[in-house]
């Protein structure tokens, strides 16, 4: 058997790793949000028998998708036409 924690949706994991950039959270501060904000429970699809992942899943689960270590690049912004603003809004 091998060793970890307990297995998180991957689709979980990926509407995270869609929060990170937007709104400028480091894993650990997403870990945190997810947990304390219903608006990003509710996106994530969380439960009340879900898990939530840990920074180092987060890492990870980025790392896996975009290929480069320690990124935090969100590899679907130029090709869906998105662009960050530094964790801004709009209308800010």
């Amino acid at each position: 058997m091998k060793g970890g924690g307990k297995r998180i949706d991957l689709l979980i994991l990926f509407k995270m790793h869609v929060l990170l950039q937007p709104f400028s959270l480091s894993d650990e501060e997403l870990k945190f949000q997810v947990n304390n904000r219903r608006s990003f429970e509710e996106f994530v699809g969380l439960g009340m028998m879900n898990s939530i992942a840990d920074a180092a899943t987060v890492a990870f689960f980025r790392e896996r998708l975009t290929g480069v270590p320690g990124s935090g690049v969100n590899p679907l912004a130029p090709h869906a036409g998105l662009a960050s603003l530094g964790g801004r809004t709009s209308g800010d």
